[in-house]
């Protein structure tokens, strides 16, 4: 009698064993479906992003190219079509100022007293990179930092405590203004992991990190001109 007791009571202890085992194997499951749904999400949404900006782009460029076959087959003048594809080549080279909806983000170093992890206290250049990346991955048109416009050749860069940008110093409240469709713009920050950090950081530190929107954003023209020393001009 003693010996099925205890044979009973040893297989109540796996029974129970199993049954723990079985759970953690069905979370641990739910878990990793939940975030590979959620990366697939992420994934998804920052491709229909660039879809819908590449459609938009080709749409534009079949429109204008339409209109510029209706220019010479109604003979207009040539100077002014070539004048126009010169200015059209300017803004698109970011040496025009311009404005238009778009976002405004703030960035400043913390002004609470430093205790240790010093770093956490001020803003960093990569911080601005990957902020930067993502509002072009979101569609941004135009790009400035404290009045510097953001271009192909730009660089944001640290040298010792300071930030430098377009080979210029600037200095903080570090303000990127970005102008293109708010919602995607919106939408591409949040996919990325710096916003999560600086939020985090925002709390703990005290570094100012704010996001908003704005029915006009101001971003200036290039300053100075890019310094080619190895690509050359291919003629047709």
């Amino acid at each position: 009698m003693p010996q099925k007791n205890s044979w009973q009571y040893i297989v109540a202890v796996f029974s129970v064993i199993l049954g723990v085992l079985l759970m953690v194997q069905l979370r641990t499951q739910q878990s990793y479906l939940q975030t590979n749904s959620a990366a697939k999400l992420e994934d998804i949404a920052a491709t229909l992003i660039q879809v819908n900006k590449a459609s938009e782009q080709l749409a534009a460029e079949v429109a204008k190219q339409r209109e510029k076959l209706n220019k010479y087959r109604e003979g207009e003048n040539i100077r002014k079509i070539i004048s126009e594809e010169l200015a059209e080549t300017k803004m698109q080279a970011g040496y025009v100022a311009v404005e238009g909806p778009g976002l405004l983000i703030t960035l400043a170093d913390s002004e609470m007293p430093r205790e240790k992890d010093e770093d956490f206290y001020y803003i960093h250049d990569w911080y601005l990179r990957d902020i930067v990346n993502l509002l072009w991955t979101g569609g941004a048109e135009a790009i400035t930092i404290n009045n510097e416009r953001l271009i192909t050749t730009s660089e944001i860069f640290c040298g010792g405590t300071t930030i430098f940008i377009n080979n210029h110093l600037v200095s903080p409240p570090y303000v990127i203004g970005a102008i293109g469709d708010q919602i995607n713009l919106l939408t591409s920050l949040r996919m990325g992991t710096i916003m999560p950090i600086l939020e985090d950081m925002q709390k703990t530190y005290g570094i100012v990190f704010t996001v908003e929107t704005a029915d006009k954003v101001f971003v200036p023209a290039a300053s100075g001109k890019p310094n080619f020393k190895y690509v050359k001009t291919i003629l047709p």
